[in-house]
């Protein structure tokens, strides 16, 4: 996805919650990131607004909407925050300037605020993405803040995520986070994989451990 902006992202007063998730899908189809997050933004910022109606949860996966559940913004968001998920990702940052990666992470973790506000939870497929992100953007205080919020919010964590999240501190020279989250690693019995072990061989080799390298 390129970061250009979109013709306008500024909704009208009265649209609804669907017209606006809807425009968010479109921008994104159209490879446009700003103009996805714009209306993300506007989304979010209009389900704040709004009283909490029993059942809003369940809203989005019924085949059937009232008017009250098209107009709702809150019928969508927890779909909306799934979508831009998977937008905050490492394959769409090639070409990036720094500008670019530093709107990214600014986005990330206003994300990660707004789906906290509404109990939702990173899939396991969306938390490596992100951390991933912050590896290759070498930020580990960004990384640790994925991982703090994925651990908070009661994510099911598997070794992908662990090994992600090393490899994170490892390209941000954080090298005694990485020490400690392998140590958890092993208190918690998750079964490491080989890519555990090439992780390890590589954490002791630029920390000049290279017996335990070996």
């Amino acid at each position: 996805m390129a970061l250009r902006r979109f013709a306008s992202t500024q909704a009208r007063p009265n649209a609804t919650g669907q017209q606006l998730f809807g425009n968010m899908e479109r921008c994104m189809r159209q490879q446009d990131v700003v103009g996805a997050w714009g209306w993300y933004k506007q989304l979010t910022e209009r389900r704040s607004c709004e009283q909490p109606h029993h059942h809003d949860s369940l809203l989005f996966t019924q085949s059937g909407r009232s008017q009250r559940d098209l107009v709702s913004a809150r019928a969508y968001v927890c779909e909306a925050h799934s979508r831009i998920a998977s937008m905050l990702s490492v394959k769409h940052i090639h070409g990036y300037s720094a500008a670019h990666l530093e709107q990214l992470t600014r986005w990330a973790r206003l994300f990660l605020r707004e789906s906290a506000s509404d109990g939702w939870i990173l899939s396991s497929k969306q938390l490596c993405g992100l951390l991933n992100l912050f590896a290759v953007l070498r930020n580990g205080d960004a990384a640790d803040q994925i991982w703090q919020h994925a651990t908070l919010s009661g994510a099911a964590l598997d070794i992908t995520n662990y090994n992600s999240y090393i490899n994170a501190c490892i390209r941000a020279s954080n090298f005694d986070r990485a020490f400690e989250i392998v140590r958890e690693v092993r208190q918690r019995g998750v079964v490491p994989n080989t890519m555990t072990q090439a992780l390890l061989v590589r954490l002791y080799g630029v920390t000049g451990d290279l017996e335990s390298a070996r």
